[in-house]
């Protein structure tokens, strides 16, 4: 890989098996290329709600796009059902005195689950509207 030292700005070795390997990491500045302003003529308007995650009205377009927010909350519902399911039973188990690291962490990894869920849905609606603006000349 040719990288014109000018650009580097920095350089990391990361311990990575224990400290047995090590991985190079060099990050660097990358030359931006001139990007045409896009002329856009049109307004775009989203308009987020409960019932749906988002309501996109788009200048000149008679018919809105709405972006379905149902399966995210039954999903979210499901979740969080879990996860009051096992407090109530961590809260059990602490005042028998039992261990209860186990349920300590199904509940961690159920919360990451969510935050994952959450993360992945609202990058693919920020990428659809993204789309929509460009197609539409937003």
């Amino acid at each position: 890989m040719e990288l014109d030292e000018r650009l580097i700005k920095n350089v990391q070795l990361v311990p990575k098996a224990r400290g047995k390997e090590f991985e190079l990491h060099i990050i660097y500045e990358k030359p931006q290329n001139q990007i045409k302003p896009l002329k856009g003529e049109r307004l775009m308007v989203l308009d987020p709600n409960s019932s749906n995650f988002f309501a996109i009205v788009i200048e000149g377009i008679k018919q809105p796009y709405l972006i379905d927010g149902k399966g995210l909350k039954s999903l979210l519902r499901k979740y969080l059902k879990k996860i009051a399911r096992l407090q109530s039973r961590l809260e059990g188990a602490r005042k028998k005195r039992f261990l209860t690291y186990f349920l300590e962490e199904r509940i961690s990894k159920l919360w990451l689950k969510i935050k994952r869920l959450l993360r992945h849905f609202a990058h693919n609606v920020s990428n659809l509207i993204l789309e929509l603006a460009l197609k539409y000349g937003v």
